[in-house]
């Protein structure tokens, strides 16, 4: 395909699974022949070529450098305006990310949601998101409840799709048996995750296993507001004798790939995260919040339930469930979710999805 594909993102988005999921796709659908180029800061576009540890010489992906920024809120649609009567051609392809499309009679356009819950935002952020079909040719939706909510909005449309799949490189993330007895929370410090109820269950879950015999070790990755809070909590009095490790890394293979447990704790819904498929890849048995289409991802054949709203000894009952069995059907469980993977939410299936969207608008 020659006409060029310009991805428009938030200048002041940050790295979250979002950013990372599509710029692993960008890249693999720029090899593929595609003429892909990013909209974004350079400060963005640097930050996701070191999270993926590329080097941008090396990269078919293009970038724009531009002057100015797409802020977030009441200045997006101008600068987006703005940027495309400067820069884009009548024959370009607009794929708008994480962020609203911005009315574009000239060019094709698709809108992307990767929302996946409306209760993440304000009444203005809903009202934005539920108009946002209007001003696309192509709706491409990540979450099933929404998609659903569209479908009902915009009967006469035809042109809204539900992703085929999240993704991660399984050749990436491969479990190394036998595991490390650990228990691993990988995302962003922030509410919606609810690290704080993690970190503050801990001592609960290392006495619980403790008393049963098993010695697990903890490790915290990630980074973001709550950070200084997580430092105080686990440097408390409480944690004495605990093992627990806090890091930031753009490596989470090195990692998942030896961890044996994985908690996936977010509110509202946590379908379809980067890290929980990254750790199921990885053969993490899970433990999970019961909330949203989290349960399409993490299914039962290796993971354990948990209330949304869990207190500390759910967690640690659910810790106890999993880190009691015998090696032999942790593996089994493990290799389960592996496969699970492995099938339904490969980087290629993803990118023929995409390839066929941009097909269909081009033609």
């Amino acid at each position: 395909m020659s006409k060029r594909i310009i991805i428009i993102i938030p200048t002041n988005s940050g790295i979250g699974g979002a950013e990372n999921r599509f710029f692993s796709l960008w890249c693999e659908l720029s090899k593929m022949g595609l003429n892909i180029w990013l909209a974004c800061s350079k400060n963005l576009f640097c930050d996701l070529i070191d999270s993926h540890n590329l080097i941008s010489h090396n990269l078919k992906l293009k970038q724009f450098y531009i002057p100015f920024t797409f802020s977030t809120g009441r200045g997006y649609s101008k600068s987006c305006k703005d940027f495309i009567s400067k820069y884009c051609n009548l024959d370009d392809i607009l794929h708008f990310v994480l962020e609203h499309p911005t009315f574009s009679p000239a060019q094709s356009t698709i809108f992307s949601s990767t929302c996946t819950s409306l209760k993440l935002f304000n009444w203005n952020g809903k009202f934005v998101q539920l108009l946002s079909p209007l001003f696309a040719d192509i709706t491409d939706v990540l979450d099933p409840s929404i998609f659903s909510l569209y479908k009902k909005l915009y009967k006469y449309k035809k042109s809204i799709y539900l992703t085929k799949c999240s993704f991660t490189n399984i050749d990436l993330f491969r479990p190394n048996f036998p595991k490390k007895k650990q228990i691993v929370f990988l995302g962003r410090f922030s509410s919606e995750k609810q690290i704080l109820p993690f970190c503050k269950s801990i001592p609960l879950i290392d006495k619980l296993l403790k008393s049963q015999m098993h010695n697990y070790s903890f490790l915290i990755i990630g980074n973001g507001p709550l950070l200084n809070v997580i430092q105080s909590i686990i440097a408390s009095n409480s944690f004495l004798n605990i093992n627990v490790t806090l890091i930031n890394t753009y490596t989470p293979h090195v990692y998942l790939n030896d961890s044996e447990i994985f908690v996936s704790l977010q509110r509202f819904n946590n379908y379809p995260s980067k890290s929980l498929i990254e750790a199921i890849a990885a053969g993490n048995l899970i433990i999970a919040t019961d909330c949203g289409q989290t349960n399409t991802l993490a299914k039962h054949e290796f993971t354990r339930y948990i209330p949304e709203k869990f207190k500390p000894v759910d967690l640690a009952k659910a810790a106890l469930s999993l880190c009691g069995l015998d090696d032999i059907t942790k593996t089994e469980m493990a290799m389960i979710g592996r496969k699970f993977v492995s099938t339904t939410h490969s980087l290629s299936r993803a990118s023929n999805y995409y390839k066929n969207i941009y097909n269909k608008i081009s033609n």
